[in-house]
This record gives structure tokens, C-alpha cells and sequence, in this order.
């Protein structure tokens, strides 16, 4: 599951989840067996903007075996009037990756 060799697939809009932003998501999901860690479907990531401080923080998630980390930095110019989704997934599907919106039943 999770291999990066697979297929990936994206349809979330580049203007609500710019695409360097997912390219970079992509990037943190094969970073995580690097950690020891196995990946399970879905990978979730939740988006928090904090317009005062110009921050833009990603906590990303699993449920089982269950793993939560985040990180947040400031966020360049060009995201400044992005609405960032609440929430975003990554499926494997057994052929390919896919990046959503949308909720799956599991």
C-alpha cells in the first residue's frame, strides 16, 4: 500500500490546493515509512490559517496504526487569499493515489 511507484492522481483543484503545495504533500506522505512508520489509506490533512501570524499549518493523520504529526511555517505571498479546504485526503485504491476532497468510506 502507499507505494510511490504507483500511479498518483489529483483531483483537487491547483486554485484551493495550490499545486506546489501538493507536490510537497505527495513529499511528506513518502517521507513517513522513512520514520519507521506504515502508511494506511486514507492519509488525512487538515489546513489552519492563521492570517495574523501569516502562517499556514498542515497536520497530517492515519487512523490505524493511528499517527498525527503537523507543521507550520509561514506561508508565501501568493497563498495569501487561498481558502485552504478544511480537510483533504490521499486514497490508494490498490492501482493508483488519489488526492480528494471528498471523504471515502473506508
Amino acid at each position: 500500500m502507499f507505494e510511490p511507484t504507483k500511479p498518483r492522481h489529483s483531483d483537487v483543484p491547483f486554485d484551493v490546493v495550490p499545486e506546489h503545495m501538493q507536490q510537497e504533500i505527495w513529499h511528506m506522505i513518502f517521507m513517513r515509512p522513512m520514520k519507521g512508520l506504515p502508511l494506511t489509506s486514507p492519509q488525512r490533512f487538515h489546513f489552519f490559517k492563521n492570517k495574523i501570524a501569516g502562517t499556514l499549518s498542515v497536520v497530517y493523520s492515519q487512523s490505524d496504526p493511528y499517527f498525527s504529526d503537523g507543521i507550520t511555517a509561514p506561508y508565501v505571498e501568493a497563498y495569501k487569499d487561498i481558502e485552504f479546504p478544511k480537510a483533504m485526503y490521499v486514497y490508494d485504491d490498490g492501482n493508483e493515489l488519489l488526492m480528494t476532497l471528498d471523504e471515502k468510506p473506508v
